[in-house]
């Protein structure tokens, strides 16, 4: 059991972030250092809130939590990692292959990082990897991820497979060895006439091509 709590500096606190937020505070393993967020707000939380990366640079922390969006992912990791501290980092990890390789180099052995897919964690999910050498060869995965909602707007700008094509590879890496590629067919949303900005009706195919 640990003797004291972890420090943890949140960055974030958007829907995901408020998530992270709550757990912690709540947890007898953590405790929230300061959060960074866009906007700083006067609050009557004891947590410090800052808006400014520069304004952290001197505060020791054991870990830090990423919750902020996928652009900003990239800047922030190389920030951290250059202080040798441990990432817990909300998907997607960054927005392309360039950013990810050179934070492989960037990132050293010791350093733990972790890509919250938090499917991997459900249950049900763990079941199945329990069994999977008696299930067999498997001959057909279909995965299905989203619903039609109010969750896309123009005013986001993130379309469906940025948001719900890492949940697939993260599941799909646990049963394929081969390497595989996915070719998204389509990928938008539609905006009714009369709810101008609002993404109410969500369209998606993927193509997965193995080897």
């Amino acid at each position: 059991m640990l003797k004291k709590k972890l420090k943890i500096g949140l960055i974030g606190f958007g829907r995901f972030g408020k998530k992270y937020f709550n757990n912690l505070i709540n947890s007898s393993y953590f405790e929230v250092e300061f959060i960074l967020k866009k906007k700083q707000k006067k609050s009557n939380s004891p947590t410090k809130i800052f808006n400014d990366i520069k304004k952290i640079n001197n505060i020791k922390i054991d870990g830090a939590i990423i919750a902020s969006p996928s652009n900003t992912h990239y800047d922030l990791c190389r920030y951290f990692l250059s202080k040798n501290i441990p990432l817990i980092l909300e998907k997607p990890a960054v927005n392309n292959f360039q950013e990810l390789k050179k934070l492989l180099i960037l990132k050293k052995n010791k350093i733990p990082v972790l890509v919250n897919h938090s499917d991997l964690y459900n249950p049900l999910f763990q079941d199945i990897l329990r069994f999977k050498k008696k299930i067999g060869r498997i001959k057909f995965i279909k995965l299905n991820f989203g619903k039609f909602d109010y969750q896309y707007t123009v005013k986001k700008k993130v379309l469906p497979a940025s948001d719900w094509l890492p949940h697939i590879f993260g599941t799909l890496t646990n049963f394929i060895s081969k390497e595989f590629k996915v070719k998204i067919e389509y990928n938008k949303y539609k905006i009714p006439n009369n709810q101008a900005g609002i993404g109410m009706g969500i369209k998606n195919k993927y193509k997965l091509i193995l080897g």
